[in-house]
């Protein structure tokens, strides 16, 4: 089962995903384009509530939580995930918050957070970015965002390797969170300053 990716401000859908009350077992199909199994339960990007679930018995990963926004407070609460032969729970976002689980008898971790993308997630992320949401980061020294406005910052696709220093200004009064999502074999670095102006 896959909770496709959703973008919450700026589009017609304002309120989180809600589910309450599924059972998932014995579940996972093959991806042909990854060639692995799928999870049980996956999440793109998206914002979400999910309450009174169970994940049991499936061929791979009980839930896969590719990327969850920033400002949404995904919530998952009251959750069996068990009997799984991946991971219970594998995340790539830190933006999630979790209540009363119980993860039991995986066949991999319990729980994983690992932030880094294989070359087809983060293609996959990129590729459901709408235009109005980004900016290219040759084009751009001053960024003005609104008060949970989101931008995706992204850079010229290639082959070949880059070795440049970037430096953008963003004017915002509230905190940034920030996330590298690429597919990358190298040491990629973030550094992140505030001004005297800014609380």
């Amino acid at each position: 089962m896959t909770i496709p990716a959703q973008r919450r401000y700026g589009t017609r859908q304002q309120e989180e995903t809600q589910i309450r009350y599924l059972s998932i077992e014995k579940a996972g199909l093959l991806d042909f384009v990854e060639m692995a199994y799928a999870p049980g339960l996956r999440i793109d990007y998206n914002f979400f509530r999910i309450s009174f679930l169970s994940v049991r018995n499936c061929v791979s990963d009980g839930i896969n939580i590719k990327y969850a926004h920033p400002y949404s407070k995904s919530l998952l609460e009251k959750v069996i995930v068990e009997n799984n032969l991946g991971n219970g729970i594998l995340t790539r976002s830190p933006f999630l918050e979790l209540s009363h689980l119980l993860l039991k008898n995986n066949g991999k971790a319990g729980f994983v957070y690992d932030p880094m993308f294989t070359e087809y997630e983060a293609l996959s992320v990129r590729n459901f970015i709408s235009r109005n949401v980004t900016e290219s980061l040759t084009d751009i020294y001053n960024m003005v965002l609104a008060e949970r406005e989101m931008k995706f910052i992204t850079t010229t696709v290639g082959q070949a390797d880059e070795d440049k220093t970037y430096t953008i200004q963003v004017s915002i009064h509230v905190v940034i969170p920030a996330s590298l999502i690429e597919a990358i074999h190298r040491v990629i670095g973030a550094s992140f300053y505030t001004c005297n102006n800014v609380s």
